[in-house]
């Protein structure tokens, strides 16, 4: 997994973001994708499709709905504003394709609005533990052709409750 220089505001919270995904997750680094994106007004990620493809030349949605989990995955240590103090782990997924992916592609996800963003941290800091729900786009040639939703289960590190 790469870094990017496009439209980050955060350059040292994009490089812990792309630590930890290559350190938690191996798949990262085999699935050749890049954070392009992450800013207030999400986070984007770039996979190629030559590593991710299946027997048919096209998308393998085990790749793809890998790329949008990590993608989620990112946002969710980004949002609450401490990555390297929180476990995430996907809780569930469902993803619905509207066509193959024939190319390159991105996983985009946008942050949780302000009143859920206070409740996921609240909890957090209250319980040491917290969930929420993110929709990430699969987008290729400005095109949706997926969408996963998953819902995030955030475990502060150590189980610490109020830090």
């Amino acid at each position: 997994m790469a870094e990017s220089d496009s439209h980050a505001v955060d350059r040292d919270l994009v490089a812990r973001v792309v630590r930890l995904a290559l350190e938690r997750i191996p798949l990262a680094g085999q699935l050749d994708v890049r954070l392009v994106r992450l800013d207030e007004h999400g986070l984007t990620m770039a996979a190629p499709l030559a590593p991710n493809r299946n027997h048919m030349g096209t998308g393998f949605a085990g790749s793809i709905t890998s790329v949008a989990t990590l993608a989620g995955w990112a946002m969710v240590l980004t949002i609450t504003g401490a990555p390297d103090d929180v476990d995430v782990v996907a809780q569930s997924v469902h993803i619905e394709f509207r066509r193959p992916v024939t190319g390159d592609f991105q996983a985009v996800c946008v942050p949780p609005d302000d009143k859920t963003l206070r409740r996921v941290r609240g909890m957090l800091d209250k319980r040491g533990r917290s969930r929420v729900e993110l929709e990430v786009n699969v987008v290729q040639d400005d095109e949706t052709v997926a969408t996963l939703t998953g819902r995030f289960a955030l475990i502060r590190v150590g189980g610490e409750q109020g830090s």
